[in-house]
């Protein structure tokens, strides 16, 4: 639609008055109502108002010339004047169902519908932009702080490598965090060779890692970009000078009005890199088979919690722990669960 167009159809919407009633006594004081008044084609005049209760009212629409009324009940419909003056209602579907789309109340009711949604949106947007300086501020602070956490989950991945990094993704998929490894225990039979049963086979939990959703794909991208287009909206609707289509006035306040789960977002992504960075990385060496990968691991495991040393000393502190696993679970073999 061409602005000139978007203008016209602001200028229609303007000079409709939007009136909502809320309750039925405010219907009946106005001057002119009646009750069960009939409604239809020939004697309509125009739309004065809607209504929106809570207990329903009957619908007055004359089924037929010269028939009955509708008498269904509605939450929600049109209070019209007619042509001798007086008041009557209608309800909202009713009004759809029993007049054709080019009669003049379908179109009252569309172009009235549209001026409603637009005043409660322009209502929406100015009451939106009185907090505009501290929201662009806050989402200024987060894009930064996202910046930051982002560049070190980046170093992460760098650090512990491609097959650390997939199973860490796959831990954040599954929700819990827990690295877990197989233990086996050995039988002889009577020949002397290896006996297994279900039982000598179970799963065992080394440890949880916490704030493994940091590793979920284009997480840090995607929550800049939403923190783009709320900023973006703000200065739009700034801007905004009355001629826009009701629908791009809405895709605007919808926009700003994204601001909360944004910054919910962006705040729950910063937490989780917090917490991957304050928890006990011990775990990682069992995410991977490789051995050469595990005892990198386990020397950056030893770094986290401040005990650097020699690959020696980080392959010695891994085979302690896996000593300590199997006498605490008292089993005779760890495998990698992945």
């Amino acid at each position: 639609m061409t602005n000139a167009a978007s203008g016209q159809e602001a200028e229609m919407e303007e000079l409709v008055v939007v009136r909502t009633y809320l309750t039925e006594q405010e219907i009946r004081d106005e001057p002119g109502f009646k009750e069960d008044n009939p409604v239809s084609k020939d004697n309509y005049l125009h739309l004065i108002g809607d209504y929106r209760l809570p207990e329903q009212i009957r619908c007055c629409i004359q089924k037929r010339a010269g028939g009955g009324l509708c008498k269904q009940g509605h939450n929600y419909g049109f209070v019209v004047r007619l042509k001798d003056e007086s008041v009557s209602i209608i309800g909202n579907q009713c009004g759809k169902n029993h007049f054709d789309a080019e009669s003049k109340l379908a179109r009252d009711m569309a172009l009235y519908t549209n001026a409603k949604r637009r005043k409660e949106t322009l209502e929406r947007i100015a009451e939106l932009l009185k907090g505009k300086d501290e929201s662009l501020v806050r989402l200024r602070e987060l894009g930064t702080a996202l910046l930051v956490a982002q560049s070190r989950v980046d170093a992460y991945r760098q650090q512990f490598g491609d097959a650390c990094t997939n199973q860490l993704l796959r831990l954040a998929q599954g929700g819990t965090g827990a690295v877990v490894v197989m233990g086996e225990r050995v039988r002889l039979d009577e020949h002397g060779n290896r006996s297994y049963d279900s039982s000598d086979r179970f799963s065992i939990t080394v440890g949880v890692l916490r704030g493994t959703a940091v590793f979920r794909p284009n997480q840090f991208r995607s929550a800049q970009a939403d923190i783009r287009k709320v900023a973006g909206a703000f200065d739009k609707a700034q801007q905004m000078d009355g001629n826009e289509r009701t629908s791009e006035l809405a895709s605007v306040a919808a926009d700003i009005g994204d601001f909360v789960r944004v910054v919910d977002v962006c705040e729950d992504l910063l937490t989780a890199e917090q917490d991957f960075a304050s928890t006990d990385w011990s775990p990682l060496p069992f995410l991977v088979r490789d051995l050469s990968d595990q005892y990198k691991l386990a020397r950056v495991a030893c770094a986290h919690a401040g005990h650097p040393g020699s690959k020696d000393a980080a392959k010695y502190w891994l085979q302690t722990l896996e000593r300590a696993l199997k006498s605490q679970y008292g089993v005779d073999r760890l495998s990698r669960a992945y």
